[in-house]
């Protein structure tokens, strides 16, 4: 320790004045760039800018998240995606402009930084440290800063961790990547001002974290009663979390898979899981805890399905996960489910490995920590919802944009937004990714009668998209792109048919390929959000969260789904109904931040040229989105 380093909470750290939580802070950082950690920082295009969301979790109380947005394009920043990054005078114009509440540093593999965050150790009204925090901030080290919200410190340190901890019982978290810092330049007095190497900081935070993180679990597995058996059930599952119309078992449904029970890493992850609902939490936010039982229960409603049974966790390594809906319709185990289990049927992981290593996150562990012999990805940011970006979730979650004093009194529902006036050079262009149809964050439609080939159309094109060439007309994609193609009419095999027949017709190999293909078959999964209830529209909102989380997981920037009229249940010579299902799709364009292209058919016209007013059903589906015709001659 640097015997001549100042002890902080003797320099100001704990006699700080008041500031207003979750303020606006774009403009303070650019008033602080004569800070060196930050003028350093401002030298990386490394930047996004950030906003508030406020969620409610399920005991009612309410969180603020932080997404970040990015300032290329205005969508949602992912923190592995460069192309939604930028410098940071361009994330400061676009917070400022937006009236966003910050900007933040992304933390990419080869810049050499480490995020370190001691959250809730700061009384924001008076100033006072928490004394183990004020013990790491006496360390002085490196340069660190008071949170958005003030109630945090955030500390960047020189150099890059291997691993990511993550302790909640110990309000610890380090971060070397796919990780970003808002920053808020309200630099801690008595730290430096630069960057620097922090190892004394960071053994003692890790050490701090392994402690906590033993007692906790310590605690859960003591504290945790016998199970109570498991109720009968009536319908199965579809792929979506939705309703079997047929309410029989489809054997032809994707399951989950379950990890080898001699994998020691598998079930090293399952059992701790078992003793920290908040990997649980974070899936089912709605969950409720029932006293007399002793177990949470996520209720059918909140599935999105219509079941009268529901899903059981209890705690602790007597206890178990039981899914009621499929105990007695032909599921082999009975309905129960390992916590890997539940994170790829109800959480979006693809496969067990991504669901171990997300519970390790969740968990504040490393991958290492349970056996696991190859190094991992780091997780995914708080911050960022999924990135999202994309932590698994299901169920629905009430969300708006929270605002920073809540003791004041409710704002208007609507008020006039005066123009900013930015210089128009920071106003992102289009983000057109093929020809002049499709658009990032923008819905489109191909309309043409049936049998005329729409789908071998939106094939090649897919095909076009991944490889980054011009195979039609001359048209080239923006970049290799990645191609999400839903057909809910064919069979998965008659979609590979065609796709291999695409390949072959025009030479190409899967090495030829740069991005990435993902089909989905109607056949084996539904894919409708929206549909009436008892008389009233209703969007299956678990659903478009489904889908939004799978686009941010895979990186979709184009997302095809053909026939449109197949995504929802609703009548389809309605304009209002039309309208709210197109509108679900545009939301999701615009909030994954990706390309959506409905497929639809046109009217029968008697032979007559087809034009985009012959499109099937009410006009708001042309009025809401771009269009074009193929040529039908």
């Amino acid at each position: 320790m640097n015997s001549a380093a100042p002890n902080i909470s003797q320099t100001g750290g704990a006699q700080a004045p008041p500031r207003r939580a979750n303020g606006f802070t774009a403009s303070r950082v650019l008033s602080n760039m004569d800070i060196a950690a930050l003028a350093e920082l401002r030298t990386h295009t490394q930047w996004v800018a950030w906003r508030h969301k406020e969620i409610v979790k399920a005991d009612g109380t309410k969180k603020l998240t932080k997404p970040p947005v990015s300032p290329i394009h205005g969508g949602g920043a992912s923190h592995s995606k460069p192309a939604d990054w930028g410098t940071f005078d361009q994330a400061r114009v676009f917070a400022m402009s937006r009236k966003m509440a910050g900007v933040g540093f992304v933390l990419a593999e080869g810049d050499g930084y480490t995020g370190i965050d001691l959250d809730k150790c700061r009384d924001p009204a008076t100033g006072e440290i928490e004394p183990w925090a004020r013990a790491i901030l006496d360390l002085a080290e490196t340069y660190a800063e008071i949170s958005p919200s003030g109630t945090g410190i955030r500390l960047i340190a020189r150099g890059k961790v291997e691993h990511a901890t993550k302790s909640d019982p110990a309000h610890v978290e380090i971060y070397g990547k796919q990780r970003y810092l808002t920053i808020t330049g309200d630099h801690v007095a008595g730290a430096p001002d630069d960057i620097r190497e922090a190892p004394q900081t960071i053994a003692a935070l890790k050490a701090r974290a392994a402690e906590h993180q033993s007692a906790a679990e310590a605690r859960a597995r003591a504290a945790q009663p016998e199970a109570k058996p498991a109720a009968p059930a009536k319908e199965p599952l579809d792929f979506f979390g939705g309703r079997d119309r047929k309410a029989t078992p489809r054997p032809d449904a994707p399951k989950a898979k379950k990890p080898k029970r001699e994998n020691d890493f598998f079930r090293g992850v399952n059992d701790a899981a078992m003793c920290d609902p908040g990997w649980f939490l974070n899936i089912f936010p709605r969950a409720k805890w029932y006293p007399g039982s002793g177990d949470y229960r996520v209720s059918s409603v909140d599935l999105g399905r219509s079941l009268e049974e529901d899903i059981s966790f209890k705690l602790g390594s007597s206890g178990g996960i039981v899914d009621f809906g499929v105990h007695d319709m032909g599921d082999a185990r009975r309905g129960r489910r390992t916590p890997v289990d539940v994170v790829i049927e109800h959480g979006g992981a693809p496969d067990a490995k991504a669901a171990a290593f997300w519970l390790c996150e969740r968990l504040g562990r490393t991958p290492e920590d349970f056996g696991w012999g190859e190094r991992a990805p780091e997780p995914a940011n708080d911050h960022q919802p999924h990135d999202a970006s994309a932590e698994p979730r299901a169920g629905a979650e009430r969300a708006n944009d929270a605002s920073p004093n809540r003791g004041a009194a409710k704002p208007p529902l609507i008020q006039a937004t005066p123009y900013s006036w930015p210089d128009p050079a920071s106003i992102p262009v289009r983000e057109w990714l093929y020809g002049r149809h499709l658009i990032r964050r923008f819905v489109s439609t191909t309309i043409a009668p049936g049998g005329v080939g729409k789908s071998s159309l939106t094939i090649a094109e897919a095909v076009s998209m991944i490889c980054g060439r011009p195979l039609l007309h001359g048209v080239k994609p923006a970049s290799a792109l990645n191609v999400w193609l839903v057909n809910l009419e064919d069979p998965l095999e008659e979609i590979e048919r065609r796709v291999a027949a695409t390949m072959k017709h025009y030479g190409l190999r899967r090495e030829d390929c740069p991005g990435h293909l993902y089909v989905n078959s109607g056949r084996d999964c539904e894919l409708v959000v929206a549909k009436m209830t008892r008389g009233e529209m209703e969007v299956h909102r678990p659903l478009v969260d489904a889908v939004k989380a799978t686009i941010a997981a895979n990186q979709i920037d184009a997302l095809i789904i053909d026939p449109f009229v197949r995504s929802h249940r609703l009548p389809e010579n309605s304009n209002e109904a039309i309208d709210l299902a197109v509108s679900e799709w545009a939301k999701i364009a615009d909030e994954a931040s990706c390309a959506v292209d409905l497929v639809h058919h046109a009217r029968k016209t008697g032979g007559m040229e087809v034009t985009v007013e012959d499109g099937r059903g009410a006009s708001a589906m042309i009025s809401a989105t771009a269009r074009r015709v193929p040529s039908t001659r």
